[in-house]
């Protein structure tokens, strides 16, 4: 279990890279998730990945915001940025069909694999 860009002798190379860090944006879902689950552009085009864009930035944000909180104060309150609830369903509509989407391929990928 070495440090930092190590890998485990025992966990294959696609795993590792998969569990080193989240995913910060759409290429990393298509480059490691995607790839790691041998989809092609042809299943799941490229473009589908690049519309979590506003998805992903939104997480980030949030993220940020909560490694930026002092936890130390006692009244410490979590910054927020208000999202409209629409907004908020987009997103979702789009994330969401992209997860059944890729775990429908994984399965195409791995029937075929027989």
């Amino acid at each position: 279990m070495g440090g930092a860009g190590r890998t485990r002798p025992d966990v294959p190379v696609g795993r590792a890279r998969l569990t080193k860090a989240s995913f910060q944006g759409s290429s990393d879902l298509r480059d490691r998730a995607g790839a790691s689950l041998g989809i092609t552009n042809q299943q799941i085009h490229r473009s589908r990945f690049t519309s979590l864009d506003t998805f992903f930035t939104a997480r980030n944000d949030v993220a940020h915001r909560l490694d930026m909180d002092n936890v130390a104060k006692a009244d410490a309150a979590p910054p927020r940025k208000q999202r409209a609830q629409e907004e908020v369903r987009l997103m979702r509509d789009e994330a969401l069909p992209l997860v059944r989407d890729l775990v429908k391929e994984a399965a195409v990928n791995l029937v075929a694999c027989r």
